[in-house]
């Protein structure tokens, strides 16, 4: 179960915010994916700004999850940050200049150093902003990758949420009821999205932490129209007879007529 407390305030900041921000770990597992997407699905539909991110880059195990190729592998950012390697004392003055209604940053060189090549520049963007930070399967930082370094604004305790796992069978299980119990909307795509996270978390309910509020998540997709993944059909084939069964019978039995 969810801290109550967490709930209420998770509760009161998605009806203050106005922009959300989900974040995926680094490599994330098919249950947290499922489990961010039906959030991200269910938060869409409160006409907020919504994003969802993940340092990875996601791969065709995840196609059957709708919404996927809405994760980003990048938070967008009010600052363009410009890098290159740096040799101390190699710089001799960084200005600007607008030209044809261009903006030129000019980074010059001291004499006697080689003057920065185009090719070893890079371009990033940080200082992302939101007012609403939710983490989905985040346990340390280290699991963000570089977006906590890039975005250290973002990460402030009194706007950020963490969703774990902790003692239910799966994260999508955790969603399911977080919906149900902050009245998020949820739909046939959102339902299916957690019904594939709970079956792919529980090893198709084989896993020792199902248990009843693993079902009650079930029952609770199912009845919002979400669908199971098909099951591959089988073919019965009806086993072949012992040999001695094509044989003709001799009935060998007590009663006499």
């Amino acid at each position: 179960m969810v801290n109550p407390k967490d709930e209420t305030f998770l509760k009161n900041k998605l009806s203050s915010a106005q922009s959300i921000l989900i974040l995926l770990a680094q490599n994330p597992g098919y249950d947290e994916v499922a489990a961010g997407l039906s959030l991200f699905l269910a938060l869409k539909k409160s006409q907020k700004q919504i994003t969802i991110v993940s340092p990875s880059a996601m791969t065709v195990e995840f196609s059957s999850l709708v919404a996927v190729d809405k994760i980003r592998t990048k938070i967008e950012g009010r600052n363009l940050l410009v890098s290159f390697d740096y040799v101390e004392e190699s710089v001799e003055k960084v200005s600007y200049n607008i030209e044809n209604g261009k903006f030129n940053l000019v980074i010059q060189s001291k004499e006697g150093f080689p003057p920065l090549a185009a090719e070893n520049v890079q371009y990033s963007a940080n200082g992302g902003k939101a007012d609403l930070v939710i983490t989905i399967g985040i346990e340390v930082a280290a699991n963000l990758g570089a977006f906590y370094k890039d975005n250290p604004e973002l990460f402030k305790e009194e706007k950020m949420v963490a969703i774990n796992i902790g003692e239910a069978a799966a994260i999508s299980e955790k969603m399911a009821g977080l919906i149900s119990r902050t009245g998020l909307p949820v739909d046939a795509d959102i339902a299916t999205n957690l019904i594939q996270g709970i079956e792919s978390a529980t090893k198709g309910f084989s896993q020792e932490a199902v248990g009843a509020d693993t079902f009650e998540a079930m029952a609770f997709c199912l009845r919002a129209g979400g669908k199971r993944a098909n099951a591959a059909a089988v073919k019965t084939v009806a086993p072949k007879p012992a040999p001695e069964w094509l044989e003709p019978k001799i009935y060998k039995g007590n009663t006499q007529i």
